[in-house]
Order: structure tokens, then sequence, then C-alpha cells
């Protein structure tokens, strides 16, 4: 059986964020898929899905899937520095990936489709959210 695209760029992800040395340092509240535990120290980031489009063959087979994530570090705006510092390291690590191998599949490359800035308010404080939109070009692997 093989394994689906989306399981594939989230193990991917994990790969290269959540496991991250230089990231974690920069990052005390984590990298986290979709949402952030509670009670977490911020900054942290946050990665999740949000569109993709396969490319397949005129008879129908599937030969890529582009799934696209929205990725961003959060905080409170009085740590602007420190996200900006640490987004830019996320891109850092995102726009040099090219033909990784990860469980059930391959990214063959990882690239920035846009920036991203996301105001919010917490408790009444505001909070910022830099990132970018990240389209990964994958493919299964044949089980």
């Amino acid at each position: 059986m093989s394994t689906h695209e989306i399981v594939i760029s989230l193990r991917f992800f994990k790969q290269v964020l959540i496991d991250n040395a230089d990231l974690a340092a920069v990052l005390p509240g984590g990298m986290w898929p979709d949402s952030v535990p509670s009670n977490q120290p911020a900054p942290f980031g946050i990665y999740g899905y949000q569109t993709g489009f396969d490319t397949n063959t005129s008879n129908g087979v599937r030969l890529l899937t582009q799934p696209l994530y929205q990725v961003r570090v959060s905080g409170p705006e009085s740590m602007i520095d420190q996200i900006a510092i640490a987004s830019a390291l996320v891109d850092d690590i995102l726009k040099v990936q090219r033909n990784v191998a990860v469980s059930g599949g391959f990214v063959a490359a990882c690239y920035r489709e846009s920036p991203l800035q996301l105001p919010n308010a917490i408790d009444g404080v505001k909070w910022v959210s830099i990132g970018g939109l990240y389209r990964t070009v994958l493919q299964q692997v044949p089980a």
C-alpha cells in the first residue's frame, strides 16, 4: 500500500524542521503541525496544509503531487526581532531542500511561493506571525 502524499509532506517537515537543532535553539516553543499545544513558550512555529494539486499523465497516472503549506513563526509583537530571525532560519532551511527521501516518498523540491505576515491579538496583546507559503514537489515510492 502506498503512503498518502500529505503524510509524506508532513514527514518531510518533521524531518527538516522539527528535528533541526539550530531551529530548536531559536524556537523555545518548538515547531508544530497545524496547532500549538497550550502553554508553549513563544516564539513557536506552525506549519499546515493549505492546498495542492496533482500532475498526471494523459491517461490519468499521477506522477507528482505539489502540496502548498503555510509555515510561520509566531509570538508577541515585542519579540519581533527573535521572530524575524527564526522565520529567516526556517526559510534558509526549506529553500535548500532537494531530493529528500522520507518514509513512503521522495521530496524533489521545496520553495517559497510568497511571504506571509499575519497580525493577531491574544488576551489584548498584539501578536505577529511571519513566514511563507511553501510548495513541495513530491512523489510516492511504490510499496
